[in-house]
C-alpha cells in the first residue's frame, strides 16, 4: 500500500474544517491531557541525561501541533497520480501551508518515543522506521525507505498532517513539468528523480558551519538548582538574529565515543517539537539536503550496562543502502530547534586515514540554537550506518573489534575523553540554511546572511547623522537578568557586539558570549538589538528626545539609572520561546477570529496560533518591537482579512506581509517607514484600507494605482511635499487623509476621484484657492482643512454633495457665495470681514465665525438660513443684531461674546427655541424685556457688560390667558400692566406674619443677656428663623397672598422663569433690586451676580429660588445675608461671598447641609467662638470641601477656653477636625493659635503663610476644584529660599485629575521641586548658569518622580499601612505604578535679586505685567501640533490626533509635562526658561492654569487686575481674576496665583489721575468696562494730541469692509491705552482722534504706545497685501510698518475749555487748539510730530527726573507721581528727537520750528523715509514749473471743450489768463496745505497725463480736418472727429 492509500485511511482522522481531539494512554487506561510547548520545554530546558527519567517519563507530554487542513481554493491543482497509483490530491485539496512547521508531530509524543526509543538506545532489535508501542500497523514495500518523503507514525493519538505545499518544500519532490500544465508545481509524496535533478544531485553539498561550544548532557530534570551551578549558561540566541551559529567539530577517530542523538540535518518540524523529535533515531522524514550520515560502533558505558554479552550481530536494513546513496550528496538545511540547548544536528562528513592507519571520521556536530533538526532516517534503532558502504574496516575502541562494511556499533556515551575529537571552526561547513536553491520556511527562524546584513543596513542610515567620536568614552549602565548593573566605558559608535565582549570581562558567563544578547526596553516593550546596533548611540539619542543636551554631559550621565526612558539588559539568548515575556494568557483563548497580540514582545507567532490559523480574521501584531512574521503562517491564514502591525518601529515591513493575498485592511502607522516600494503592496488588489499614517514617507510608490479596491487611505503624519499624483487614480477612493503634511498644493488631477466622500488635509501648507478641478468631486460630503493658509472657498461652493467643512484657521477674508447642502460650516479664526450668501441654504444647520473680522451680522443673512441651530459669532467686532433675528425660528444655541454689542433688538423674543444665549463680554446697555419670551432658554450670560437693571418681566402673547370665576381675589391677566410690577415681591415684605410668625411675638435669645441681639435672634427664638408662612397656608387654607402667587406663576408659564437653569450676570452695574427680577426664576441652578453694585439682598428673594445649587456674590459691596432665607435654599452647594464686606455670618448658614464650597475670603470676618449659637462655625457643615478664609486679617481662631459646652457639644469649635472630606482649606493671613490645623496629603491643600513671599514682595492666591472630587492643583511658596533674604520661589503644578484621588504626582512635585533645585545650583560651574540648573531640576525631578513609582514598596517615601488614595492621614500618598501613565503640566518663578526666571512645561502659563498695563507672555504654551514641537515629537517616534482636540498619541493635550513615562520620549520634561531682569516697569507676575487662559486673554487679565487694583490688595486681585473666569463659563479646576514684584511691595500700582467712579455713578460709555474709567476732563495747561490714518480714504474705497473692521481695531486700541495712561477724548471725527493729557509725559507715552500696539494688531489681510499696510521692516530686521499708519503731532499749552451743552464734556479752542492741529498735519505716517513748546516741558521733565527734584518743576503731588512715573517707562523705552526745520503752518502768520520724536524701536523709520526721499528724488522739478504746467494744462482743456461745445455760434477760444491764474492760485493753497511731497509727486503726474491727452485731441483735429478748415464752433465735435478716423483705419477705434 503506497502513501495514497494510507492517506485515504487515515482521512476520518483529518475532517475538513474540524481539528479532532486526540489523547493517550499512559499504560493505565486513563488518557492524559495534552502538554503545551511550555511543559516541554520547561522538561528540556538543560542538557539531556540518559541517566535520569526524563527520557522516558513522557506519560502528560502529547500536544496537538498540527493544524487544520487547509481547505479548497481556486487555485488547487488536479489529481495527481503517483508511482504507486495513488491520486495525490484525489480530494482536491492542497496541502497546508502551515503544515511544514507540524509534520514532526509523528515523532514528537509518546508514540515515536517510547519503547522503541529504549530499544535503539540499548542497541536492542530492529524496528520498523516510526515505530511504536501504540503505532498502528501498516504495509510498506521495500521501497518505501526510500520512496517516503517522511516515515509516518500513525498512532491513535496523532493523525497524519499532510504534505507541506509546493510554496514552502525542497524541490526535490516538485516537478517543473507540472508548471506548465497546473500552472505550479505540486508537491509530490516522493522524490521527483528526472534529469532536471541530476546535475544539483551529483554535486557536493556545502559543510555545516561549526562553533566551540561543548555539547553536554544533563542531569536528572529535579536537579535544576545544582545543574545551573555547575553548567555553563545555555545559549539561547534570539529570533532576531537566530542565524548565529554555534556548531562543535568533532574529529572522531575509530572507536571514538559518539553523542547519543546523533541527527543529520533537519526536517520541516513543528516550531516546538517535543524530545522525540530532537532525539529520535528514524522517526523522520528524509529532508533532500541531507549529505551524510553517523557512524556508531559497540562500545560505550551506557552499551555495557544493557549488552546482554557476546558479540554484537550485525543488523541490517531492507533498502538502507539505496536509501543513504539517494542522500549522501544532498545539500544541508537546518532548522529551529526550540527544545533544550546542547543538541544539534551533527553533519558527517568524509572520513580520513590517519597517521596510524585507521580511518579517521570527521563530523562536524552544528548546533544550531533555536532551530530544529529533522531525523536522518538512515540511523535506525540507535545504531550508526557507515557513509561508504565500501569502507574495508573500523577499528574499535577497547575491544578491537574490526568493522565491517554494513557493520552497526555501539553507542557510546563517554564524552569525558574528547581528546583529538574537535576539529578547528575553519573545518566547519557553512550555514546550513543557505544552501543554494532553497531557503528555509520563515517559522524556522533561520536568519539568512542576506536578512542579517538588510537588518543591518536599515540603521547605518540612523547613525550617520553623528559624526563618530572616537576618542570620548560616554558611559552605560547594562543590567543583568537578576538586576545587577555593570557600568561600561565605550565609544559612541560601539556595537553590540563591541559592548557584550567588554560585559563578558565583567560577568560570570554560564557559556559562550555569543549565547548572549542585549535587550532594550522602553515604554513597557522589549526589543532585541541586533548586531549592527549600537547601544549607546540609541542611549544618548534618547536622553537628548527626552531633553538632555550636550551642557548635561551626555558621556557622564549614562552611568545613572534611566529605567523610566530606557533599559538595557544584558540576558542569555531566548531559546525555545516565542516571546521574550511569554504571556500564559495566550494558552487560555477560545477563540481565534479576532487576534489581538499587540504588546506581547513577541519574537516569533506562537504556536497555538499555527493550529488555528485558517480560522484566523484579523491579527493585530502592534507593538512587538522583534518581532518577524513567518512566511509560512501568512500563507497559513488562508481567511485573514486584517492586518494592524502598527508602532513596531520597523524601517521596513516584514516581506510576509505581502503575501497575504486576501488582505482587505493593513494598518502599519506609527512605524519609521521612509519607502514603501520594498514592501510589495501591489500584491494586496483586494485592499480596502490602508493606513500608513505617521511615517516617514516623502513619496508614495507608483503601484499604489494597482489598488482597484481601495476604499480609505491615510497617509497623514509624513513628510509628503506634494501632493502623491498616484492618488489620483484611485478612482474608488472615498477617505482619504493627507493631514499633518508639508504639502502646498493640490493637483488638478484630484478631480479623478469622482466617489471621494471624506477628505482630510489639516495641517499642511495649503495656500491661496482650490484648483477647479476640485469642483468635479460630486460625492464629497466631509472636508477638513483647518490650520491652513487657503484664501478662497468659492470652488467648494460647486461641492453639491458638500455637508461638512471645517476652514477654521486659515486666511480667508470673503465669503459671498452658497453651498448647495452644507449642514455646518466652520470658518473660525479666518479674517474674515464679508459673509454674504447669494442664495439660500436650507440645510445649515451650524455655523462657526468666531474669532474673525466681522463687523455686522446682515439682515439678508437671517432670511437664508431658515433652519439654522448653532451660531457662533464670538471675538468679532459686531455692534448689533439685525431686526431680522427673530427670523431664525429654530436657533437653539446663540454665541456672540467678546464684541462690542450695544444693543439686542427686541425680535429676539421670537426665538423660542433657543436654549443657549452667551452675550458675555460687550457694551450692552440694556437687555429687551422680550427676553423673557424665550421659552426654551436654559443657560444666559450676560457678564462683562452696562447692565444698569435687570429686564422687567411681561407677559408672553403668545401664552392663553388664564382666569378663575370662582375666585374673586385672582387677578386677570388682562387687569395687570404688560410688565410684572413688583407688588407680589413688595406684599411679601411688608406684611406682618400670623401667629408664631409675628416678628412682635418674638421671645428673648439666649444671648440677650449681656448682649445686643444679633440681626438673626430677631427672627426667631434662639436663632431659629421665624416662619413667614401665614397659618392658613399652613392649615391648607388658600389665603388671598397665595391666589395672587397661583396667578403669577401661570402668567410666568411660557417665559424663561420656567425654563432658565444657569444665569450669570457677574461684572455689571446691577444694583439691589435686580433681585426682585431675578426671583421670579425659580428653577434656576446657577446664579452669578458677583461685581455688581449690590449692597443688601432684599429678604424673601433668595428664599423663592429654591433649586439653587450655585451662589455667586463676591466682589459687592455686602454686610449680611437674608438669614431666613438661607433655611430655603437647602440645595446650595457653592457659596462664594469673597471680597465684600462681611464682619460675621448668620448662623443659619451652618443648616445649609450640602454646601461644599465656601469662600468668605477678602473679607473682614472677626471669629466669636463663644458666639456660635449665633455666628456661623464650619463645624456644622460637615460636607465642606473647600474652605478659604484667606484674606480676612482681623479674624483670629484661637482656642475655645470658655466652660460653655452645651449637652452633646463637647467638642471644639475651633479646630477644623471634624472636617474630613475638606480638600482645600484657606487660611493666609489669619491669625491661628489653635494647637494644630489638618495635615496636608495629595489631597488636601492647607495654605497658613502670610502674603508675604520675600521681604516686602506681596502675592495673592485663588483656585477653584471644579467638577472635580478630588484635588490634582498644587501651588509651591518658599520664601527666603535657600536661606537668602532676596531669593524666593514659587510654582504650579497642574496635575491630571484622579477619580480616585488626589493628584500624587503634583504633590510629589510640590514637595520635592525645591531640594532638587537647591542641589542642581549648588552643582553649577563656573561657566554654568542659573537657567542650566534650572532645566536639569526638571529632567532630575521627573526622573526621581518615575523611579520612586518604579521601586519596590518597601522603598517608597512614607509609605504607609492601609494608607489610601484622599485619606486624611498625614502621610502623603506612595506613588505606585498606575501613577506612571499620567503627568503634571507645572510653571516655576525663581527670584533672586533683580533677576527672575520663569520655567514651565505644558499649558500653566505666567504673564508680566509692566505699570503702562503692558504684557509680556514669559512662558511658552506646549502644544502638540505646530511648529518645532510636531517636529520633535515624530522624530521620538509619537504622533498627534485631533479628535477631541490635538493630543499627543491620543491622551495628552501638551507635549512637554512631567510624567506619562508611557509616552516617553515622545513627551518631555525639558522646560521653556525665560530669563527677565526686573526694572522699575515691571509691576505684577500672573501664573494661572490652562483653565483661566481658556477664558480669559492676556490683556483682558491686565484690565481685570487694574480694574480691582484701588485697594492695593493681591489676594483681592486673584480672586478677581478666578471669578470672572467663572462668571465667563470655566466649571474646571482652576488656580491663580499674582505676585508683586515691581518698587512698590505694599500696594499695585495705578495712574494716580485715573479716578475710580463713586458708586451710583452712571459709567461712562468709552472704552471697556473692566478697567479703570475715564478721568475729569483737564484744565489750564495740558497737552492736546491729534491723530489721523493716512491715505484712509484710498483704503476706504478699495477695502471698504476691510476698513471697517481696521477701524474698530484701531479705535480699541486708542481709547485703550487711553484710559491706561490717563487721557481724556475730547472727540472723533472720522478716523480722527482728538485727545488731552494733564502731563506731557502721559501724551508722549501714550503716542508711544499707541504706535507700537499698532504694529501688533490683528488687521485684515486686505490691508495687510495693499501697498499702504504692508509690513516693513528696518535693516535690523525690525518691524517698523504693519497695518494702518497714523499720524500724530502734540502741543502743549492752555486752550480755551468750555462744556458742551449737548454732550455734557469739555471741549476746548483758541489758538492753542489750531496750532496743535497743525503740528499733526506736518506728520506723515507712522511719526509724531512735536511742537518746540511740547519739547520744552518734555525737557523740563527730563531734568527733573535726572535730578530727583519734581518739587522745584511741579507742586501738585498728584502731578509729581504721574511725571515721575512716566519718567521711568519713558527712560525704559528710549526715544529719539530729530528737528524737521522751521515750517510754515497753515493759519498761522510766523514759522514754527517742528520736531520728529520716536521711540527707539521705531527709530528705523526716520531711515527709511530719508531712504525713499532718495530714492523718489530722482527728478528734480521746481514748484514754479509744476504750477506753470497745470495752468497750460486748463487752458488746453478748455480749448478742447470748446471744441466740442453743442452751442452754435460760439466761437472757440482759450482761456482768459487772469482766469486760469486764478485756478491755479487756489489749487496752489490747497496744495500747501494738505500736501506732501509725495501728493505733489501725484499731482505733477496727473497735470502731464492732462496736457498729453489735450495734444492727443488737437492733433488729431488736424490731421483728419481739411486744411483750410477753420478751428471754430461750427467745426466737427470730437465725435466726428473719431468717426472719421475709424472710417480712415477702417476698423473701430473704441
Amino acid at each position: 500500500m503506497g502513501i495514497g492509500d494510507h492517506r485515504r485511511e487515515l482521512s476520518v482522522l483529518q475532517e475538513y474544517g474540524r481539528q479532532p481531539s486526540y489523547s493517550s494512554s499512559n499504560g493505565s487506561g486513563r488518557e492524559t491531557e495534552p502538554t503545551t510547548p511550555n511543559v516541554i520545554s520547561a522538561r528540556l530546558n538543560g542538557p539531556p541525561n540518559l541517566n535520569s527519567s526524563v527520557f522516558f517519563d513522557f506519560e502528560d507530554s502529547h500536544y496537538q501541533l498540527s493544524p487544520h487542513q487547509r481547505p479548497p481554493t481556486s487555485g488547487t491543482a488536479p489529481s495527481i497520480t503517483g508511482p504507486n497509483g495513488d491520486s495525490y490530491f484525489a480530494d482536491d485539496r492542497r496541502p497546508s501551508v502551515a503544515s511544514v512547521v507540524t509534520n514532526a508531530s509523528s515523532t514528537g509524543s509518546k508514540s515515536s518515543l517510547g519503547r522503541s526509543f529504549f530499544n535503539r538506545l540499548l542497541g536492542a532489535g530492529d524496528e520498523s522506521p516510526g515505530s511504536s508501542d501504540t503505532s498502528l500497523h501498516h504495509h510498506h514495500n521495500g521501497h518505501s525507505s526510500q520512496n517516503l518523503a517522511r516515515p509516518t507514525t500513525p498512532t491513535a493519538s496523532r493523525p497524519r498532517t499532510p504534505l507541506p505545499p509546493a510554496e514552502v518544500v525542497p524541490f526535490e519532490y516538485q516537478d517543473p513539468d507540472d508548471i506548465r500544465h497546473y500552472g505550479y508545481a505540486p508537491v509530490r509524496a516522493t522524490p521527483v528523480t528526472n534529469s532536471s535533478y541530476a546535475r544539483y544531485l551529483s554535486e557536493e553539498a556545502p559543510p555545516p558551519t561549526a562553533s566551540s561550544h561543548k555539547a553536554r548532557f544533563g542531569r536528572h530534570h529535579k536537579e535544576k538548582e545544582n545543574r545551573d551551578k555547575e553548567l555553563p549558561a545555555r545559549p539561547q540566541p534570539t529570533a532576531k538574529d537566530s542565524s548565529t551559529s554555534i556548531a562543535t567539530t568533532y574529529s572522531l577517530r575509530d572507536g571514538a565515543s559518539t553523542s547519543t542523538a546523533a541527527l543529520i540535518s533537519g526536517r520541516s518540524g513543528s516550531p516546538t517539537p517535543s524530545v522525540g523529535s530532537a532525539f529520535s533515531l528514524g522517526g523522520g522524514p528524509q529532508s533532500p539536503t541531507h549529505n551524510g550520515m553517523v557512524h556508531s560502533k559497540k562500545g560505550g558505558k551506557l552499551a555495557k550496562l544493557f549488552r546482554s554479552g557476546g558479540k554484537e550481530k550485525d543488523r541490517t536494513r531492507n533498502g538502507s543502502a539505496d536509501s543513504v546513496h539517494s542522500l549522501k550528496r544532498a545539500p544541508n538545511i537546518s532548522a529551529p530547534l526550540q527544545t533544550s540547548p546542547g543538541f544539534g544536528a551533527i553533519a558527517a562528513r568524509r572520513g580520513q586515514t590517519s597517521s596510524s592507519g585507521s580511518t579517521e571520521h570527521n563530523y562536524a556536530f552544528s548546533f544550531n540554537i533555536g532551530r530544529k533538526y529533522s531525523d536522518n532516517p538512515s540511523l535506525r534503532n540507535g545504531k550508526m550506518r557507515r557513509k561508504d558502504s565500501d569502507q574495508s574496516a573500523l577499528s574499535g575502541r577497547g575491544d578491537g573489534a574490526t568493522d565491517m562494511p554494513g557493520v552497526y556499533y555501539s553507542l557510546d556515551t563517554n564524552l569525558n575523553d574528547l581528546k583529538d575529537i574537535v576539529k578547528p571552526i575553519a573545518q566547519a561547513a557553512s550555514n546550513i540554511g543557505d544552501a543554494e536553491g532553497w531557503n528555509a520556511p520563515d517559522s524556522w527562524n533561520v536568519t539568512t546572511k542576506e536578512k542579517k546584513e538588510q537588518q543591518y543596513e536599515s540603521r547605518m542610515e540612523e547613525l550617520d547623522d553623528d559624526k563618530p567620536i572616537w576618542s570620548v568614552m560616554y558611559r552605560i549602565r547594562i543590567f543583568r537578568k537578576d538586576s545587577t548593573f555593570a557600568t561600561l566605558g565605550c565609544s559612541l559608535h560601539s556595537s553590540v557586539s563591541e559592548v557584550v565582549a567588554n560585559l563578558g570581562r565583567k560577568s560570570f558567563l554560564q557559556g559562550d558570549l555569543s549565547n548572549y544578547q542585549i535587550v532594550l526596553r522602553k515604554q513597557g516593550l522589549l526589543k532585541v538589538l541586533g548586531d549592527g546596533d549600537r547601544p549607546l548611540l540609541i542611549q544618548k539619542r534618547l536622553l537628548e528626545q527626552a531633553g538632555y543636551t550636550e551642557h548635561d554631559h551626555l558621556e557622564d550621565i549614562g552611568r545613572e539609572d534611566h529605567s523610566y526612558l530606557c533599559r538595557f539588559i544584558f540576558q542569555p539568548a531566548t531559546v525555545g520561546g516565542y516571546a521574550l515575556e511569554p504571556d500564559t494568557s495566550l494558552a487560555n483563548l477560545k477563540k481565534f477570529n479576532y487576534v489581538d497580540l499587540s504588546a506581547k514582545n513577541l519574537l516569533t507567532i506562537p504556536i497555538i496560533f499555527y493550529r488555528k490559523a485558517t480560522d484566523i480574521i484579523s491579527l493585530n501584531l502592534s507593538r512587538n518591537l522583534s518581532l518577524d512574521i513567518p512566511l509560512d503562517f501568512i500563507q497559513a491564514c488562508i481567511s485573514l482579512r486584517k492586518i494592524e502591525f502598527k508602532g513596531n518601529e520597523v524601517y521596513k515591513l516584514p516581506a510576509s506581509i505581502s503575501h497575504a493575498s486576501r488582505l482587505t485592511y493593513l494598518d502599519v502607522s506609527n512605524n519609521r517607514l521612509e519607502e514603501l516600494d520594498h514592501a510589495s503592496l501591489d500584491k494586496h488588489p483586494l485592499l480596502v484600507s490602508l493606513n500608513v499614517s505617521n511615517n516617514r514617507l516623502t513619496t508614495l510608490p507608483n503601484s499604489f494605482a494597482a489598488f482597484k479596491s481601495l476604499r480609505t487611505l491615510n497617509v497623514a503624519a509624513n513628510i509628503l511635499d506634494t501632493f502623491p499624483l498616484c492618488l489620483c487614480d484611485l478612482v474608488t477612493l472615498k477617505d482619504i487623509d493627507i493631514s499633518f503634511n508639508r504639502i502646498q498644493t493640490i493637483p488638478p488631477q484630484i478631480g479623478k476621484l469622482v466617489q471621494l466622500e471624506r477628505f482630510m488635509a489639516t495641517n499642511n501648507r495649503l495656500s491661496g484657492s482650490f484648483p477647479a478641478a476640485f469642483g468635479s468631486l460630486i460625492n464629497l460630503k466631509e472636508l477638513d482643512v483647518r490650520y491652513n493658509e487657503i484664501k478662497d472657498l468659492d470652488v467648494l461652493t460647486e461641492l453639491p454633495k458638500l455637508e461638512l467643512l471645517l476652514a477654521g484657521h486659515n486666511k480667508v477674508t470673503t465669503l459671498e457665495r452658497a453651498f448647495p447642502k452644507i449642514r455646518a460650516l466652520h470658518l473660525n479664526h479666518n479674517p474674515l470681514n464679508v459673509f454674504a450668501l447669494n442664495q439660500q441654504m436650507p440645510t445649515l444647520t451650524v455655523l462657526n465665525l468666531s474669532n474673525g473680522s466681522m463687523t455686522s451680522f446682515d439682515e439678508g443673512l437671517c432670511d437664508k438660513l431658515p433652519n439654522l441651530h448653532k451660531l457662533s459669532l464670538d471675538c468679532n467686532g459686531i455692534m448689533s443684531f439685525p431686526a431680522g433675528l427673530g427670523k431664525l425660528k429654530h436657533l437653539e444655541h446663540l454665541s456672540c461674546y467678546s464684541n462690542s454689542l450695544t444693543r439686542i433688538p427686541q425680535e429676539i423674543g421670537q426665538l423660542t427655541e433657543l436654549k443657549v444665549l452667551d452675550l458675555h463680554d460687550n457694551a450692552l446697555k440694556s437687555l429687551p424685556s422680550e427676553i423673557w419670551h424665550l421659552t426654551a432658554l436654559q443657560i444666559l450670560n450676560i457678564s462683562s457688560n452696562k447692565l444698569t437693571k435687570f429686564p422687567r418681566f411681561i407677559v408672553n402673547p403668545a401664552q392663553t390667558p388664564v382666569t378663575n370665576s370662582d375666585s374673586s381675589s385672582l387677578v386677570s391677566p388682562s387687569n395687570q400692566s404688560s410688565r410684572t410690577d413688583l407688588t407680589l415681591v413688595e406684599s411679601h415684605s411688608s406684611r406682618r406674619p400670623s401667629g408664631p410668625g409675628n416678628l412682635l411675638n418674638v421671645g428673648n435669645s439666649p444671648g440677650s443677656s449681656g448682649r445686643q441681639g444679633s440681626l438673626v435672634s430677631i427672627y426667631g427664638q434662639g436663632g431659629r428663623v421665624a416662619s413667614v408662612i401665614p397659618n392658613g397656608e399652613r392649615s391648607g387654607t388658600i389665603t388671598p397672598s397665595i391666589r395672587k402667587e397661583s396667578t403669577t406663576s401661570t402668567r410666568m408659564q411660557n417665559t424663561i422663569a420656567t425654563s432658565l437653569r444657569r444665569l450669570y450676570v457677574a461684572d455689571n452695574h446691577l444694583e439691589d433690586s435686580a433681585f426682585l427680577e431675578i426671583a421670579h426664576l425659580g428653577e434656576l441652578r446657577t446664579l452669578n451676580m458677583s461685581y455688581n453694585n449690590i449692597y443688601d439682598i432684599p429678604a424673601r428673594t433668595l428664599s423663592r429660588l429654591t433649586q439653587l445649587n450655585e451662589l455667586y456674590l463676591s466682589g459687592n459691596e455686602l454686610t449680611s445675608l437674608p438669614a431666613e432665607d438661607l433655611e430655603s435654599i437647602a440645595n446650595l452647594q457653592s457659596l462664594y461671598l469673597n471680597g465684600n464686606k462681611f464682619q460675621t455670618l448668620p448662623a443659619e448658614l451652618g443648616k445649609v447641609r450640602k454646601l461644599v464650597v465656601l469662600d468668605v475670603g477678602s473679607n473682614s470676618l472677626k471669629y466669636n467662638i463663644n458666639n456660635w449659637p449665633y455666628d456661623w462655625n464650619w463645624n456644622w457643615n460637615l460636607e465642606l470641601k473647600y474652605l478659604n478664609l484667606s484674606g480676612n486679617k482681623r479674624l483670629e481662631i484661637k482656642t475655645d477656653h470658655s466652660n460653655i459646652r452645651q449637652n452633646v457639644r463637647e467638642k471644639s469649635f475651633a479646630d477644623f477636625s471634624q472636617l474630613s472630606k475638606l480638600r482645600v482649606l484657606g487660611l493666609m493671613d489669619v491669625t491661628l493659635t489653635i494647637p494644630t490645623v489638618p495635615d496636608e496629603n495629595e489631597d488636601r491643600r492647607v495654605r497658613t503663610s502670610g502674603s508675604v513671599v520675600r521681604q516686602n514682595m506681596l502675592y495673592g492666591m485663588a483656585d477653584s476644584l471644579g467638577k472635580g472630587e478630588h484635588l490634582s492643583l498644587v501651588d509651591m511658596v518658599v520664601p527666603e529660599f535657600r536661606g537668602n533674604k532676596d531669593e524666593c520661589l514659587l510654582g504650579l503644578f497642574d496635575g491630571e485629575a484622579m477619580s480616585s484621588g488626589g493628584s500624587k504626582v503634583a504633590k510629589h512635585l510640590q514637595e520635592n521641586f525645591s531640594s532638587h533645585f537647591q542641589e542642581e545650583l549648588d552643582k553649577l560651574r563656573k561657566e554654568e548658569s542659573t537657567v542650566t540648573a534650572l532645566r536639569r531640576t526638571f529632567l532630575s525631578l521627573n526622573k526621581d518622580l518615575a523611579n520612586t513609582a518604579m521601586s519596590s514598596k518597601d522603598e517608597k517615601v512614607g509609605a504607609a499601612q492601609g494608607s489610601l488614595r484622599g485619606s486624611t492621614s498625614s502621610n502623603v500618598g506612595v506613588l505606585g505604578e498606575d501613577d506612571l501613565a499620567v503627568g503634571a503640566s507645572a510653571c516655576v518663578v525663581y527670584i533672586a535679586g533683580s533677576s527672575m526666571f520663569v520655567a514651565n512645561v505644558g499649558d500653566v502659563m505666567a504673564v508680566l505685567i509692566r505699570t503702562n498695563s503692558e504684557q509680556k507672555v514669559l512662558t511658552r504654551k506646549h502644544e502638540p501640533g505646530f511648529g518645532s514641537e510636531l517636529e520633535r515629537i515624530r522624530d521620538a517616534g509619537g504622533y498627534v490626533t485631533r479628535e477631541g482636540g490635538l493630543k499627543l498619541c491620543g491622551r495628552v493635550p501638551v507635549s512637554r509635562a512631567f510624567g506619562y513615562f508611557d509616552l516617553m520620549p515622545a513627551i518631555q520634561a525639558a522646560p521653556h526658561i525665560h530669563e527677565v531682569h526686573l526694572s522699575d516697569q515691571d509691576d505684577l507676575l500672573v501664573v494661572a492654569s490652562k483653565e483661566l487662559w481658556e477664558h480669559i486673554d492676556y490683556d483682558a487679565a491686565v484690565d481685570i487686575i487694574r480694574l480691582g487694583s484701588t485697594s492695593g490688595d493681591l489676594m483681592r486681585a486673584a480672586n478677581r481674576l478666578r471669578d470672572f473666569a467663572i462668571s465667563y463659563g470655566a466649571t474646571e479646576k482652576l488656580m491663580v496665583m499674582v505676585v508683586g514684584i515691581g518698587n512698590n511691595r505694599k500696594k499695585i500700582r495705578q495712574d494716580s489721575i485715573a479716578y475710580p467712579q463713586r458708586p451710583g455713578r452712571p459709567p461712562l460709555d468709552l472704552g471697556d468696562t473692566r478697567i479703570p474709567k475715564q478721568i475729569d476732563a483737564p484744565e489750564g495747561e495740558l497737552a492736546i494730541c491729534f491723530t489721523d490714518i493716512k491715505n484712509s480714504t484710498i483704503l476706504w474705497d478699495k477695502f471698504a469692509p476691510a476698513m471697517r473692521t481696521a477701524i474698530q481695531t484701531h479705535n480699541q486700541i486708542m481709547r485703550r491705552q487711553l484710559q491706561i495712561h490717563g487721557g481724556y477724548e475730547v472727540k472723533t471725527e472720522g478716523d480722527a482722534f482728538m485727545v488731552c493729557f494733564r502731563t506731557p509725559t502721559s501724551a508722549l507715552l501714550w503716542c508711544f504706545s499707541v504706535q507700537q500696539l499698532l504694529l501688533q494688531a490683528p488687521w485684515p489681510s486686505q490691508i495687510l497685501e495693499s501697498e499702504h499696510g504692508k509690513e516693513i521692516t528696518d535693516e535690523e530686521g525690525r518691524i517698523i510698518y504693519r497695518g494702518v499708519s497714523v499720524r500724530m503731532g502734540i502741543h502743549w499749552g492752555a486752550p480755551v475749555c468750555e462744556v458742551d451743552p449737548i454732550t455734557s464734556r469739555m471741549d476746548y479752542f483758541g489758538p492753542m487748539v489750531n496750532k496743535a492741529s497743525r503740528i499733526s498735519s506736518e506728520a506723515d505716517g507712522g511719526q509724531i510730530t512735536i511742537s518746540s513748546d511740547f519739547l520744552a516741558e518734555i525737557r523740563k521733565c527730563c531734568d527733573a527726573y535726572a535730578n530727583d527734584d519734581f518739587d522745584s518743576f511741579f507742586t501738585d503731588d498728584k502731578i509729581v507721581a504721574a511725571v515721575r512715573k512716566d519718567m521711568s517707562s519713558l527712560s525704559a523705552t528710549g526715544f529719539k528727537v530729530e528737528d524737521m526745520g522751521m515750517r510754515k503752518l497753515k493759519g498761522i502768520e510766523n514759522k514754527e520750528n517742528v520736531y520728529l520724536m520716536l521711540p527707539h524701536g521705531l527709530a528705523g523709520r526716520l531711515t527709511y523715509q530719508k531712504n525713499m526721499k532718495r530714492k523718489t528724488s530722482t527728478v528734480n522739478v521746481e514748484p514754479d514749473q509744476i504750477w506753470a504746467l497745470y495752468e497750460l494744462s486748463l487752458r488746453l482743456e478748455t480749448l478742447c471743450h470748446g471744441f466740442s461745445s453743442d452751442v452754435p455760434g460760439v466761437a472757440v477760444q482759450l482761456a482768459p489768463h487772469n482766469e486760469t491764474e486764478s485756478m491755479v492760485l487756489k489749487m496752489k493753497h490747497a496744495v500747501l496745505e494738505q500736501f506732501n511731497d509725495k501728493d505733489l509727486a501725484q499731482f505733477f503726474q496727473k497735470t502731464v497725463t492732462s496736457i498729453e491727452n489735450s495734444m492727443v485731441s488737437l492733433t488729431l483735429r488736424r490731421m483728419l480736418l481739411p486744411a483750410d478748415a477753420a478751428l471754430d464752433a461750427t467745426g466737427p465735435s470730437m465725435n466726428d472727429i473719431l468717426d472719421l478716423l475709424q472710417a480712415k483705419i477702417g476698423g473701430s477705434v473704441l
